[in-house]
């Protein structure tokens, strides 16, 4: 008779841990709902890229923008949180600038993933294929949203940076930071 009730004691137990770290799947697309609508994530949420929206977006991608070479090098990760049961499909981008005379202006391509200076990934757009990500740069009010976008049958991805606008300098007489990445909408070819 112990053996019977210890054995029900082992399974309700396992039963409800299992319940307990029980994973949540949701379609990536849908995380900017849990923003706009401000609803709250459930523990065990993932936020998996079931429908692989994120894969055309991998690779290096190289353009020009004010006489400089622009080089991304796009990865998907998985982020798993350790505040709570969460993770998330994102992309992950580390970039290199270089000027005409292939002097480097910024190189984020040796850093380890939880460098804020890797730029990482929020979400989609709702009902859209541009993907939003967070950017911070290393001069004080380089900050903001790095749009990307996927396009000409991916050979080709749109990028424009919306700067965060509460971030002045006084190195810069309170005026908006330059910003080493595009603030309008260029083109990068898939290499």
């Amino acid at each position: 008779m112990k053996n019977i009730i210890f054995l029900i004691i082992v399974i309700t137990t396992l039963s409800c841990k299992a319940q307990m770290t029980a994973v949540n799947i949701i379609p990536l697309e849908n995380k900017f709902d849990y923003h706009e609508y401000e609803m709250e994530i459930p523990d065990g949420a993932y936020f998996k890229d079931v429908n692989n929206k994120l894969d055309p977006f991998v690779g290096t991608w190289l353009g020009n923008y004010n006489g400089n070479t622009i080089e991304l090098f796009v990865v998907k990760y998985l982020y798993n949180s350790t505040i709570r049961p969460l993770s998330i499909d994102e992309l992950l981008i580390r970039y290199k600038i270089t000027d005409s005379n292939g002097t480097v202006i910024v190189d984020t391509t040796d850093l380890p993933n939880d460098s804020s200076y890797v730029i990482d990934g929020t979400y989609f757009l709702k009902n859209s294929d541009v993907y939003e990500l967070s950017y911070g740069g290393f001069e004080c009010g380089q900050r903001g949203d790095l749009l990307i976008a996927v396009v000409n049958n991916g050979t080709q991805m749109n990028i424009s940076l919306e700067p965060s606008l509460e971030f002045y300098c006084p190195e810069n007489n309170n005026q908006p930071a330059p910003q080493v990445l595009p603030t309008e909408v260029i083109t990068l070819d898939k290499q």
